[in-house]
């Protein structure tokens, strides 16, 4: 008989600290891994770990059952294609001056027009961070403080730009 994924979990499964399988596993996949969000193609997650816990700090993890259907009406590609990879409407339409910058070097038509997302989303497991239990990683920490260490205002921004494009 095949297994149930969705079966409930024992209710020893959901404590915050160590052992935890969810915390295993969260952790396991370098989920405090930074991301982009300045592509036309939806967002882009870095390979590399841009913060962990301090001491024996951990998430949140409590199993829930939350399922939920929208239909997002965007506007321009970029929108249609974050859309599609899950984020809500008002999430993609906060562009920063640094994402718009970066969108307009890549020198890509962000074509207008109206899109239709149906989503549906499942929430299995709600995860809380609190930021005061994160410690950036030392090699993210030393890139950025030699990023900014720099002299004058647009070698600063190249190289925070280049130390961003890594993390």
């Amino acid at each position: 008989m095949p297994s149930d994924n969705n079966a409930p979990l024992a209710p020893d499964v959901t404590s915050n600290r160590g052992g935890d399988p969810h915390n295993d596993v969260l952790l396991s996949v370098g989920w405090l891994c930074g991301f982009r969000a300045d592509g036309l193609d939806g967002p882009e997650i870095s390979p590399l770990q841009v913060a962990s816990y301090v001491d024996d700090a951990a998430p949140s993890v409590k199993q829930v059952r939350n399922v939920s259907t929208d239909i997002v009406t965007s506007h321009t590609a970029r929108e249609a294609n974050y859309a599609h990879f899950g984020w809500s409407i008002d999430a993609i339409r906060i562009v920063s001056p640094w994402t718009i910058s970066r969108i307009g070097a890549t020198s890509r038509i962000n074509e207008e027009g109206t899109w239709y997302t149906r989503i549906a989303k499942v929430a299995c497991l709600k995860v809380q961070v609190v930021p005061e239990d994160l410690a950036p990683a030392p090699e993210f920490e030393a890139a950025t403080e030699a990023a900014l260490s720099l002299p004058t205002a647009r070698e600063r921004f190249q190289a925070v730009y280049g130390a961003l494009a890594r993390w």
